[in-house]
């Protein structure tokens, strides 16, 4: 990621969410309000003396996929942030990890939630791109990319696009390909997704045997296994009812994530925000 850019919907979301909540939220990038409880993503950028420093109602906010790692391979700062905090988790699946490390507080699950204000992407009369790829090159995804390519699909590949710019490129998509960077990724990436969901944009997406998806995500997305994915692409190019069909279900799907309804509950397991 980008700096904050690829966490800017979730960003979003949140402060929607709060807002509809009754609470005042604001962004602030590299600093922290006193008097107000901060909710701090991007923490495993932090030093372990950074983080000790913050207040003791401040919530860590994870998004990185630590399941499975030993916990001697963790950045100190995980352990810091267990010790001493509040700690809101996307993925039920980085939970037992969090556990080795003895948290002061229970991990709570805080997954990606649906905000009325992500759903912002029209679709234009004329679709001139059948797949879209964002994101740094990687050995998988430049390879399902050229199978695209040398299969007749018109595909685009950008690197370093955000906002108004990448979401020209998904209004035009036919489809969005969703690839893992790295292989030792297993955890289904609904962090990048989502916003491709309450777009209801049908999004294809690689799997493996022990890929990590929440069971009400299963069927948001098509999955295939890495060499199928140019396949899956393929088909659903070729049945326009199929693709939309799978678009208009995935944004089903992810509104019922309500940000409002996590919220609540991830609030009042804590002490609430802002009091």
């Amino acid at each position: 990621m980008h700096g904050l850019y690829g966490y800017r919907e979730v960003i979003e979301t949140l402060q929607w969410g709060l807002g509809a909540l009754g609470h005042q939220a604001s962004v602030a990038e590299n600093e922290f309000s006193s008097g107000s409880t901060n909710i701090v993503l991007g923490f495993q950028m932090l030093t372990e003396a950074m983080l000790d420093s913050l207040p003791p109602d401040t919530i860590i906010y994870n998004f990185e996929q630590i399941a499975g790692l030993q916990i001697h391979t963790l950045k100190p700062v995980y352990r810091a942030a267990a010790r001493r905090l509040r700690v809101w988790e996307y993925s039920q699946h980085n939970l037992a990890t969090w556990a080795q490390l003895d948290p002061v507080q229970p991990v709570l699950h805080v997954p990606v939630g649906w905000a009325p204000i992500l759903a912002r992407i029209p679709e234009p009369a004329e679709q001139d791109i059948d797949v879209l790829l964002y994101g740094l090159p990687g050995k998988l995804r430049l390879a399902i990319f050229r199978q695209l390519g040398v299969a007749g699909a018109r595909c685009i590949f950008a690197c370093g696009v955000y906002g108004a710019s990448r979401d020209a490129l998904i209004a035009r998509s036919k489809l969005v390909l969703n690839v893992n960077l790295y292989a030792s990724s297993r955890i289904f990436e609904i962090v990048r997704v989502s916003y491709l969901l309450a777009n209801a944009k049908t999004v294809v997406a690689d799997f493996q045997p022990d890929t990590f998806v929440e069971p009400d995500l299963r069927d948001a997305v098509a999955f295939a296994p890495p060499d199928g994915v140019a396949a899956r692409c393929l088909t659903l190019l070729g049945d326009e009812p199929a693709r939309r069909q799978l678009g208009k279900r995935g944004e089903e799907i992810m509104r019922k994530r309500d940000i409002r309804m996590i919220l609540s509950r991830a609030l009042d397991a804590g002490s609430p925000v802002g009091e």
